[in-house]
């Protein structure tokens, strides 16, 4: 008798998450509901998590050429979405991308079937021809050299920003959570246990 008690309880006590999500999903016939436009934009501004914790982000991306700044895009993530701005830097023949498209392939550098980037700038002289295309659209974070020049320093970096505000409440709410996972197997263990005596 006290083993099928202890089975029962045992197998009560792995069933309760799946009956009170089974009991949540009842209450509403047709299963969640999206949020409305209204609703929505109180939770914009970073991402948000599972556990509801927020977090920011950016991207700065940069390219140089013979360690001169030619090119920096930099994405933030804001409360209205993303915005992105675009810096070319002080490369002497430095030119944008759309406006040297005919001079680069001219030099040997086909670009006319690239579509879909948000922007760069090409540099085309004696040396030969270089593109340097950065894309942070469509989900994408790119940053692209093409080249056929010599004696040409290029350099590229990305830079990846992570913003926590909540960080402490993060790993708060972690270490609570692994408490009450111990504290669970703990109290399996010693359910199962006690099948045995």
């Amino acid at each position: 008798m006290r083993r099928a008690r202890s089975l029962l309880l045992l197998a009560l006590i792995a069933m309760a998450p799946a009956l009170m999500a089974t009991a949540a999903l009842a209450e509403t016939p047709s299963g969640p509901q999206p949020l409305s436009d209204d609703e929505l934009s109180g939770l914009r501004g970073g991402f948000i998590t599972t556990n509801g914790f927020t977090f920011g982000f950016g991207v700065v991306i940069r390219s140089y050429v013979d360690d001169r700044l030619a090119l920096q895009t930099r994405l933030t993530w804001t409360p209205t979405g993303p915005v992105t701005q675009q810096i070319r830097g002080d490369v002497p023949g430095v030119v944008d991308l759309a406006a040297a498209m005919t001079s680069l392939v001219n030099s040997g550098i086909d670009l006319t079937q690239l579509a879909g980037t948000s922007g760069g700038v090409a540099l085309v002289d004696g040396n030969g021809g270089t593109a340097l295309i950065h894309n942070v659209t469509a989900g994408q974070l790119q940053n692209l050299i093409v080249n056929n020049a010599n004696n040409r320093n290029l350099r590229q970096d990305m830079e990846l920003n992570l913003y926590l505000p909540d960080l402490a409440a993060m790993q708060s709410a972690s270490s609570a959570q692994q408490r009450a996972a111990q504290m669970t197997y703990d109290l399996n263990t010693s359910l199962v246990g006690s099948l045995g005596r």
